[in-house]
């Protein structure tokens, strides 16, 4: 049985969601899949930093919270993501 095969983030497609959250920066739903799709294509610095722009209201959302503490940890920011998953 073969690995399922894994398509590519078209690149396209995430510069239109960059480019839209840039004009909706409060949209957090839009924010939080933006970050997903980076993570996918494997720029999880791209993905923490999207994810770190979001606004003081984001921070108040648990899912919101959760994935940057993911992405902190990723990257090797374990002590920000303590503080961060208080």
């Amino acid at each position: 049985m073969e690995p399922p095969q894994v398509t590519p983030v078209d690149p396209r497609l995430l510069e239109t969601l960059t480019t839209s959250l840039a004009a909706q920066p409060e949209n957090l739903s839009l924010r939080l899949h933006l970050v997903d799709l980076l993570v996918e294509a494997d720029r999880t610095d791209d993905a923490l930093r999207t994810i770190k722009a979001g606004t003081e209201n984001d921070r108040q959302d648990l899912e919101f919270r959760r994935r940057m503490v993911m992405l902190l940890r990723r990257t090797g920011a374990v002590a920000e993501a303590l503080i961060r998953a208080e």
